[in-house]
């Protein structure tokens, strides 16, 4: 009975020691808790994407991360959302934007991402206007 003890005591003290170990090299919780957010249609120069995790707070524009995207940027990483289900977004592209809406977190890939359709008309500077509409259209360009 005493050697079962032991050995238990050993199992837990190693599993404590260790575990921090793997779990930092293996890098799962800080992926899962991060979130790349990915903005399809963006054809303007520069879009700003606000999230808020809850609808009030949304609406009282209490933002938990705004996020700053260029056309040929790299999609930013906003820690600290990778759990949530979904998140309250504004879009604002050329001083355009739409109210606050809810989006699903996509749990497919890892780190989880956060896809943004433009769901707006954009007209930009020399006369272009562009189309996007939500669920991963593609832009249609005219002139």
């Amino acid at each position: 009975m005493r050697r079962l003890v032991d050995t238990l005591i050993l199992l837990l003290v190693a599993y404590t020691i260790t575990w921090p170990l793997v779990r930092s090299w293996a890098g799962g919780d800080e992926q899962m808790s991060s979130l790349v957010v990915e903005v399809r249609g963006l054809r303007a120069p520069a879009a700003t994407v606000s999230i808020a995790t809850e609808a009030d707070s949304a609406r009282r524009s209490e933002w938990v991360a705004v996020a700053e995207f260029h056309r040929d940027g790299d999609s930013p990483v906003i820690p600290q959302l990778g759990a949530r289900d979904s998140v309250w977004v504004l879009v604002e592209v050329d001083r355009m934007s739409v109210p606050p809406y809810e989006l699903a977190v996509d749990r497919s890939s890892l780190p989880p991402r956060l896809v943004v359709d433009l769901p707006f008309r954009l007209e930009t500077d020399d006369g272009s206007r562009f189309e996007v509409a939500p669920a991963s259209s593609t832009a249609n360009e005219t002139k």
